[in-house]
């Protein structure tokens, strides 16, 4: 009983490997030992690398009809380690709701199914349970890798619906790039103009996009020209705070930087003025002496008063910890106090502990964190000084 409980309560193949091998000398003949209660025989589903299908002599009705949020995700594997994995529909509409939750046993059984070469069972999977793939992006990840060996409409569009939601997610980015250009930069095939208009339109106005906004105005160079050279002047509206701003930038030989700056009246003539200007360092000392509080993006605004001036206060315990440089820690306590705030709540939590505690590592890689989630763009020219300060401390400014 006590190994059959150990067993249950580790997920470590190499322990659950140990806790088989005492078990054995015991009772060599488990799980046909006599007497055995009905869960102590079903506990073998937790040993699926060491006994087989025949060995452990479940049915696969037993093992759906009986599973638990303690045993489903042995459960899951074992069906597949015994290439019964066409009853993985059961078990997920058995446990749905737990799965609904606990997403990451999804990911498991995929990565599984994939080892095995079974695509089909593992988009079926994750299409039963596709309203999980918004907040576990591995699980995305898996999916469109497994869509990109299929139809490619389908994995194109899942790519951008994957974007719009992940826009930060640089390795994404590249497969969208090798979608429209190919594998070889030296030898670009150019994908059909409707692939570069989609994505030109759903793409969001965000830093990730720079690398599609760059390649889109190549593509534009050799297809359209007038297109390139609007582009030219407009790109920073589409691509924000990207680091691919500066070879459009060095295209820019204009130094009428006043003139037109006296042309600028709303948020779309700021992003036609940097897409020119941006990289003009004479430029960029005249307009550092302009109220350009018009133009912050509104919810940086909103988000500056509430993490800077708001009355939200954490645990002073844990921020004492957190100064004094013990991370793990001060990041564990802080887990178990705030561990059932909204994700979004949580991480503006850890910022104001990071402020708190003088950590500059937490405030920064939580910051950006919140600024992702809330879709406003890491972009120097649209923050308010506070925030600006965090992201870029001296001398990186």
């Amino acid at each position: 009983q006590s190994y059959l409980m150990a067993v249950t309560e580790t997920d470590a193949s190499w322990l659950v490997k140990a806790i088989y091998q005492d078990l054995s000398k015991i009772a060599p003949d488990y799980p046909n030992t006599a007497n055995l209660t009905t869960w102590q025989h079903r506990a073998a589903v937790h040993f699926y690398d060491q006994l087989s299908f025949a060995q452990a002599k479940l049915s696969t009705d037993q093992i759906v009809e009986t599973t638990t949020a303690e045993t489903i995700q042995d459960d899951g594997i074992f069906l597949i380690r015994a290439n019964q994995q066409s009853e993985l529909k059961k078990l997920g509409e058995r446990g749905y709701t737990y799965l609904s939750r606990e997403s990451d046993i999804l990911t498991q059984w995929v990565n599984e199914l994939t080892r095995k070469k079974d695509n089909t069972t593992a988009i079926q999977l994750i299409e039963q349970f596709s309203h999980t793939k918004v907040l576990n992006n591995s699980l995305w990840r898996a999916y469109l890798t497994l869509l990109s060996k299929g139809n490619q409409d389908i994995y194109f569009n899942e790519l951008l619906d994957y974007l719009v939601v992940h826009h930060s997610d640089i390795q994404v980015h590249d497969q969208l790039i090798t979608f429209l250009i190919g594998d070889h930069p030296s030898q670009i095939r150019w994908a059909n103009q409707k692939y570069w208009e989609s994505a030109a339109v759903r793409l969001p106005g965000q830093p990730g996009s720079g690398r599609f906004i760059y390649w889109l105005w190549r593509y534009y160079t050799v297809h359209f020209p007038g297109r390139a050279k609007e582009l030219v002047t407009s790109f920073y509206k589409y691509a924000p705070g990207s680091y691919y701003s500066v070879p459009f930038w060095q295209q820019s030989n204009s130094t009428e930087f006043v003139t037109d700056w006296h042309k600028v009246f709303n948020k779309d003539d700021y992003a036609k003025w940097l897409s020119v200007y941006g990289g003009n360092d004479e430029a960029l000392r005249f307009i550092s002496r302009k109220d350009l509080t018009r133009y912050y993006h509104p919810d940086a605004v909103k988000l500056d008063r509430e993490l800077y001036q708001g009355a939200r206060s954490i645990d002073p315990e844990i921020v004492e910890i957190l100064a004094l440089g013990e991370y793990s820690i001060g990041m564990t306590s802080f887990k178990e106090k705030y561990k059932n705030l909204p994700q979004l709540d949580y991480y503006k939590y850890l910022v104001i502990a990071g402020i708190n505690s003088h950590n500059r590592f937490i405030e920064v890689y939580y910051l950006r964190a919140v600024l992702r989630q809330l879709q406003i763009p890491e972009d120097p020219f649209i923050l308010p000084p506070r925030l600006l300060n965090a992201l870029y401390p001296r001398p990186y400014r």
